[in-house]
């Protein structure tokens, strides 16, 4: 992930943060409801926060969990014969997240984050692209899922107490919101179980042919 904190009414407005890299990880259910459609649900704990050098050196980093439900839309590449084709994900929704611990770090000090300096619920927006690439394994029902997204948050994250810290950078009117980039590799197995059946079939009786039955 490349997250980045949105300051306003703050310190920090005339000063110009720098890119960070914080890991996500966990995971999701995806329910294709329609060839070109499906819905999906995520989990994840994930970092996010801001780093400006310029002021002290000052990092903040939270730790979340991160609930996200996408709507995709699957759109289908030409494959070979009996291939399972790539498709172009486009996939947009909703996440909620819960702050469960982090810190805060400068030249001047360094704590642990709590209530007083964030306020631990987030709510937002995401959308991104990727591919969904077949692979050879369970019979071309399984995928390497590549993806990229953006997100921004749509809550304050000052905490509701309004706690100033004169050498953290924090003001009683200040706000802030989380955006940033994601950048995700999954691998996604079907859960759909494939079976496989013979039968007869021909005026002389001899010929057999194979059937596979998805349930």
């Amino acid at each position: 992930m490349l997250p980045k904190v949105g300051f306003s009414g703050t310190g920090f407005d005339n000063t110009i943060s720098e890119n960070i890299f914080r890991k996500a990880f966990g995971m999701a259910i995806r329910w294709q409801y329609e060839r070109n459609w499906s819905l999906a649900g995520n989990v994840t704990y994930r970092e996010t926060g801001a780093y400006f050098p310029s002021n002290n050196n000052f990092r903040l980093k939270s730790n979340d969990i991160n609930l996200y439900i996408p709507v995709e839309f699957d759109l289908y590449i030409k494959a070979k014969p009996r291939m399972k084709p790539p498709q172009f994900v486009f996939f947009a929704g909703p996440y909620f997240s819960y702050n469960i611990g982090g810190e805060i770090i400068s030249d001047l000090l360094q704590q642990d984050l709590s209530e007083q300096n964030i306020s631990p619920y987030d709510a937002g927006v995401e959308a991104g692209v990727g591919m969904r690439i077949p692979t050879f394994s369970f019979s071309h029902r399984s995928f390497i899922n590549i993806k990229a997204s953006y997100f921004y948050g749509l809550l304050n994250t000052f905490p509701n107490e309004r706690v100033a810290y004169e050498q953290l950078m924090l003001s009683k009117a200040g706000k802030r919101f989380n955006h940033g980039i994601r950048i995700t590799l999954a691998y996604e197995m079907s859960v759909l179980k494939k079976e496989l059946s013979s039968f007869t079939a021909g005026g002389d009786g001899k010929r057999t042919y194979k059937r596979i039955l998805v349930k």
